[in-house]
């Protein structure tokens, strides 16, 4: 098949052409791809000229004649697709024999409107050879075509990419060839995103592939030609704003950053996608959730001018507030799961200093709100944040804040409310799993003493009492806690004897821990009477 591509194209671009409308298997694609991406612009450089020139009035010629059977002018006669409503002549009495000359109007329409299917059929195959064509031609390894030889052709095939919204194949390449003109900034680009843009976001909406998700990606700068201020791209604005609602997009990394490259488009569509992560926050998953904080902070962290106004002030401001005067416990821990993107980043440039200006003047006031459930929301957050800082304070200033929340943590301990008291104690507990070191030595004795001699016994509530055995499992995961845990542990013993199954259950859990610490031995915690007896009267889930 090479070989009459070949002398198709020595004997004239035409005949050539002809052969490649007519042959599109895959096998006799890949001999033309051959064929095309072995021409060499230096000995041919007139062949290939004319190739252009002829692809480009074919291409022409197939659309105009596409456009017209569209329109309804293709038929053989002007007049016949008009006589469907003609009113028909009143019967006669008398039937005569129908003949062919004698069909009705509506077997004529029937009969132009299959011819001119079959017509758009051919037109459309014709130019997905084009299309082809055009590709191999941009794809060049060698660059033997001119751009300006093949502009024509592209752009016309641009132009009427809408036509084509019923054959995906033709749409996907002609949307490849405008990629691939933008990607090698060729002259001209700027013309070939109109339609070819929307094109491919509507494909990547409406498919959910990964590539194609990666695809609208790569042609992320093209978004700055539009005006956002323009009614005319209501449609394209729209489809930009399910991007925010589409799981392709939140589950892939190049989608993730597709949306933070939103945020600096335009300050209306800033705050259209603020509203669309605020509605989705009670409902969304904890993968969604996720997703979202890290869009934020990518767009938070290139954000300029009114787009960062609005994600700092409509947006993270508003998701802080929320996360502490949320009315139930799901909402308040969906928004710090979003508040968790800038969080986890915390150490980068800016962020700290950024987290604490938002924060510091509304927590401290929350942590001692007559409400508990504020007080509550409060305490999870500074638990989170922990240590709250200024970057740019003194040492002293510095000193003088990190004691602030010891005394604050302190006196929640022994709260009014037990789902408070619950809160403090695992807080506590992880707050010096992970800043053991830099915790004073006599902070953290003090706070363990409390918890140990008047959390573990609080009899006004059982949670407070699981609250302090789970809080000791975690806190084991540090092994410089484990010297101090050593002496402190035994004082949970009479827990095992404790009414209510789930703290012994969590006691059990805790000498199973301490089994697989050397530096601790379980039965010097618990003695193994104690064991021994709960082995043999308590339940199953204790005893197992």
């Amino acid at each position: 098949m090479e070989d009459n591509f070949r002398k198709a194209l020595q004997s004239s671009p035409e005949e050539f052409l002809d052969l490649v409308e007519k042959h599109q298997s895959r096998s006799e694609k890949s001999c033309l791809k051959t064929l095309v991406w072995s021409l060499n612009n230096k000995p041919s450089s007139n062949s290939i000229s004319k190739l252009c020139d002829a692809l480009s009035l074919y291409t022409a010629r197939a659309i105009f004649a596409f456009e017209n059977l569209s329109n309804g002018y293709g038929q053989e006669d002007g007049d016949e697709g008009n006589e469907i409503f003609k009113t028909p002549s009143p019967q006669k009495k008398r039937r005569r024999r129908i003949t062919r000359s004698q069909r009705s109007p509506i077997h004529e329409a029937v009969r132009t409107e299959l011819e001119n299917d079959r017509r758009r059929a051919k037109i459309l195959n014709s130019l997905r050879g084009y299309s082809y064509l055009a590709q191999l031609c941009i794809m060049h390894p060698q660059k033997a075509f001119s751009p300006a030889d093949l502009f024509s052709t592209v752009h016309t095939l641009h132009d009427k990419l809408v036509l084509f919204e019923g054959d995906c194949v033709l749409q996907d390449c002609i949307t490849a060839i405008c990629e691939q003109w933008w990607r090698d900034s060729l002259p001209g680009k700027e013309s070939l995103i109109a339609q070819s843009l929307p094109c491919l976001l509507a494909k990547s909406l409406s498919v959910g592939r990964k590539i194609d998700v990666h695809r609208v990606y790569l042609m992320r700068e093209a978004f700055t030609f539009f005006d956002f201020m323009d009614d005319s791209i209501d449609d394209l604005k729209h489809m930009l704003v399910r991007c925010a609602l589409t799981p392709s997009y939140l589950r892939t990394e190049d989608g993730r950053r597709f949306l933070a490259f939103l945020f600096g488009l335009n300050a209306q569509l800033v705050k259209e996608l603020i509203t669309i992560f605020r509605s989705q926050i009670p409902f969304g998953r904890n993968s969604v959730l996720e997703a979202y904080g890290e869009i934020l902070y990518k767009a938070w962290r290139f954000a300029k001018g009114s787009s960062l106004g609005e994600i700092e002030n409509n947006c993270i401001q508003g998701l802080v507030e929320g996360a502490i005067y949320a009315s139930s416990k799901t909402l308040a821990s969906s928004i710090r799961k979003v508040l968790g993107g800038f969080i986890s980043q915390r150490t980068q440039d800016g962020v700290e200093a950024f987290l604490y200006r938002l924060q510091e003047p509304v927590l401290f006031r929350a942590l001692q709100v007559a409400n508990s459930n504020v007080r509550r929301n409060a305490l999870l957050l500074l638990v989170d944040m922990f240590p709250l800082e200024d970057p740019v304070a003194s040492k002293e200033e510095k000193e003088s804040l990190l004691e602030k929340q010891f005394v604050l943590l302190e006196k929640l301990l022994v709260d009014d409310c037990p789902d408070v008291r619950s809160v403090a104690v695992e807080g506590a507990c992880r707050i010096l799993r992970l800043f053991w070191e830099v915790v004073p030595s006599t902070i953290t004795v003090k706070i363990l003493s409390k918890v140990m001699d008047e959390m573990a016994h609080d009899t006004a509530s059982s949670a407070v009492r699981c609250a302090v055995v789970d809080g000791m499992i975690y806190l084991l995961d540090n092994p410089q806690s484990h010297e101090l845990l050593k002496v402190l542990l035994p004082k949970l013993a009479p827990l095992l004897d404790d009414p209510v199954l789930p703290v012994r259950t969590a006691v059990a859990d805790l000498l199973l821990t301490l089994k697989d610490i050397r530096a601790l031995q379980f039965h010097k915690v618990v003695n193994l009477d104690s064991i021994l007896c709960s082995l043999a009267t308590d339940q199953c889930l204790v005893a197992q």
